[in-house]
């Protein structure tokens, strides 16, 4: 995931800025990207505007019109246009710098605490019984370990890595506990 903006400073973003009302974008209220802008103002005590949008998609185009200042969102929707100079990172949400953007700084090597990863994962409805879940988890290994996949995750700038059943179900219940306070003091609601 990314900070991004515009490539040329956009005159009334920056009078936004100014005026204390920097309005950041992010694919809609409760996604990653808001849940990131939250994390940055209160590590920061910056003043910040939400602007949700139905999806990266319209919030990178409200991105490149000017419409937003910012933009918290996942490399694998904007790298392309990073990659194409219609936008810039200004920094990365990873503890460390992304193998996709290594010249782009880790916010938190000056925020720090700041920590914000997305990530994809295979889920199956909770009653599928063990074996098939086996079935399906090592499928989709075989396609994500393959050439072919190799090469769709490094363009759209993710890296791979490969959990048991059971450890995915615990990094997903970590990940919970990890945003449960800051949506709760934040009032993130999904709408």
């Amino acid at each position: 995931m990314a900070v991004l903006h515009r490539r040329e400073w956009n005159r009334r973003a920056g009078l936004a800025w100014c005026l204390g009302a920097l309005r950041y974008g992010s694919g809609g209220n409760g996604s990653i990207g808001h849940i990131a802008g939250e994390m940055f103002q209160s590590l920061t005590n910056t003043r910040m505007a939400h602007q949700p949008y139905a999806g990266a998609g319209p919030a990178l185009k409200a991105l490149q019109e000017g419409s937003v200042a910012l933009l918290f969102d996942n490399l694998a929707s904007s790298l392309p246009l990073i990659r194409e100079g219609k936008l810039r990172a200004l920094g990365v949400t990873s503890l460390g710098p992304d193998a996709a953007l290594p010249q782009v700084p880790s916010i938190n090597s000056e925020v720090p605490g700041f920590h914000v990863s997305t990530w994809f994962g295979l889920f199956a409805p909770a009653g599928l019984p063990e074996a098939q879940a086996q079935k399906y988890a090592s499928a989709f290994s075989a396609a994500m370990h393959s050439p072919q996949g190799r090469e769709q995750f490094k363009a759209m700038g993710l890296e791979p890595q490969e959990l048991t059943l059971g450890g995915f179900g615990s990094f997903v219940q970590s990940e919970y506990r990890k945003y449960e306070f800051l949506i709760k003091a934040a009032k993130i609601r999904l709408q």
